[in-house]
């Protein structure tokens, strides 16, 4: 992770930090209707491929209308809105480390708000929220291959079923980890490291590098990661 980040850019890109900059401290210390107008004006303007990057901005500017302003928050979604613009504008080099950087950014933020909103949520609404963060995962993911250059050309046919399979095999854990006695903060950290474990698997499959050795390293960073994490977790008798 830490090399993909810093292959993103070869150089500081200053327009870039500013719009994104911007947009955190609209973000912070405007009401929400101004922000939502300077983030369309930021996003928008220069008018160039808008709609590619349309559903992570659009997922950004829904986790800005639900969480309550903060600094960390605000740093959040400038780093975000710095990332999506940048591969928008073709700023950033790496645009497929660009690209899964946020999405997981962004999935960290949709099942941080599920698990901490799933005691006081009825059954029904989880199923259909989970649902759809498994949805815009896959979505995402779809997106994100679009930046990577594989050996072959794989078929619409195949990539749908890697994509959907992702998808159901996140929501499948989602709902596993929901029922555990653990810590909201712990049930993401959960959910994440399973779905930066299968991000890279699905990836590399197209990529035609998932070889033996390579499951078995990502098998074993997940035990122990995961064992971590369960091992943080204060368990009560």
């Amino acid at each position: 992770m830490a090399a993909k980040l810093s292959s993103i850019s070869r150089t500081i890109p200053w327009s870039l930090l500013l719009r994104a900059g911007i947009f955190g401290a609209a973000w912070l210390l405007l009401p929400f209707w101004l922000f939502f107008l300077a983030a369309l004006i930021l996003y928008f303007l220069p008018v160039f491929q808008p709609l590619r990057l349309i559903l992570p901005f659009a997922l950004t500017v829904f986790f800005a209308g639900i969480l309550s302003p903060n600094f960390w928050a605000a740093a959040l979604f400038a780093a975000l809105f710095f990332l999506i613009l940048g591969i928008k504008n073709l700023t950033l080099v790496n645009r497929m480390a660009a690209y899964e950087t946020a999405l997981f950014l962004l999935l960290f933020l949709a099942y941080l708000n599920l698990f901490f909103h799933f005691p006081n949520s009825g059954r029904a609404a989880v199923l259909l929220l989970s649902g759809l963060a498994a949805a815009a995962y896959a979505l995402l993911l779809r997106n994100a291959a679009r930046y990577a250059t594989f050996p072959k050309e794989w078929s619409p046919r195949h990539q749908a079923v890697i994509f959907g399979l992702a998808g159901l095999l996140v929501w499948q854990w989602t709902w596993a980890v929901l029922f555990l006695p653990l810590n909201p903060f712990y049930q993401t950290a959960l959910l994440f490291l399973f779905a930066a474990v299968l991000t890279e698997m699905f990836l590399d499959h197209l990529a035609a590098e998932l070889g033996r050795r390579r499951i078995l390293g990502y098998f074993s960073a997940f035990v122990v990661f995961a064992s971590a994490i369960l091992a943080a977790n204060p368990w009560q008798l």
